[in-house]
């Protein structure tokens, strides 16, 4: 019922339930916004929406799908395309096995598909998919997640994925999580996200945004200023938001490296990358208590000291419990 403020920002994993307490003021149907929301990335219009309520505008934004960077040396050698867009473990699997051949038939020793330094992103996929949690509901999707965890196991037995942490000596890998993060200034790097443990499954992406009091006083004014906050002629001197579609519109002025993105050229693996995230994406939301747990038990179940089993159920509980906190 407060009417002394305008506008308000709204974080990325509380958007539904602001919405469902009618805390927002509906933008959907603006002439201007729309417009404005068609000159960015397909997909990020969703992330500011809960169902066919358009709650604002982004302000601020990061992937939460874990990322790798492209052994672009080897590519070379083999002569291979990148995977599908979309690609989820499965596909990864079948592109991994047929890599393979190809790097012994080049006299490639030691190929691996995936150096990585977790797999954990399986429950925060789980987490971002499938529990809703303003609607206190869960999907059993427990099958879908004891499938990837039990084909990762098997890509480990083959040696096509391999664990590593900071300080061993890099791998001859096609993907790799070192310097891996989105925010890097050496164009030269490429990026390419983790698979999805299902074709279901979408990327994970923080969308904070900002929205309009319902019971402002000056409602008109406040989506007045939204407009102008989100036009491409804003959006083009705030490249670290990196939502605008046309990238060659972006205006560095601010010190490197803040200012510089990577290679974001149309065609280009990253660009690519970046729309086929935001087109398939949906909003980040993790539990990190619960994250930290289940990482310590996934660590054991690549050990094989607990079954794939006992780590989908244990994780289905746990999330279970924070659903109907």
């Amino acid at each position: 019922g407060e009417t002394d403020f305008d506008l308000y920002g709204i974080l990325s994993e509380t958007v539904d339930y602001y919405a469902l307490a009618g805390a927002v003021f509906d933008l959907s149907g603006d002439a201007k916004l729309e417009e404005n929301f068609s000159a960015m990335f397909d997909g990020v219009r969703g992330l500011c929406a809960s169902g066919s309520i358009l709650c604002g505008v982004p302000v601020s934004c990061y992937f939460g799908v874990e990322t790798y960077g492209i052994n672009q040396e080897l590519f070379d050698k083999l002569d291979i395309a990148l995977p599908r867009d979309g690609a989820t473990w499965d596909d990864m699997a079948e592109y991994g096995r047929n890599a393979r051949e190809k790097a012994k038939e080049a006299g490639i020793d030691g190929f691996v598909l995936f150096e990585t330094s977790t797999t954990n992103t399986f429950i925060a996929q789980y987490m971002s998919n499938w529990c809703h949690y303003a609607d206190r509901e869960l999907e059993d999707r427990r099958d879908t997640l004891l499938h990837a965890v039990e084909l990762c196991n098997g890509l480990a037995d083959e040696g096509l994925l391999v664990m590593t942490k900071q300080g061993d000596a890099p791998l001859n890998a096609l993907f790799s999580w070192r310097n891996r993060s989105f925010d890097v200034t050496d164009t030269s790097k490429q990026f390419y996200p983790a698979p999805l443990v299902s074709s279901d499954a979408r990327y994970m992406v923080t969308m904070d945004i900002l929205a309009v009091n319902p019971n402002s006083a000056h409602k008109e004014d406040a989506v007045e200023y939204l407009c102008e906050l989100s036009s491409p002629e804003m959006l083009k001197s705030y490249p670290q938001l990196l939502v605008l579609k046309d990238t060659e519109q972006y205006e560095f002025t601010l010190p490197i490296p803040i200012a510089v993105p990577f290679e974001l050229r149309k065609d280009s693996v990253n660009y690519n990358s970046f729309s086929t995230i935001f087109g398939n994406s949906v909003r980040y939301y993790v539990n990190w208590e619960v994250m930290d747990k289940m990482e310590e038990l996934l660590k054991k179940v690549a050990d094989r000291e607990v079954a794939p089993q006992e780590y989908v159920d244990e994780m289905y509980r746990k999330v279970s419990m924070i659903i109907k906190e």
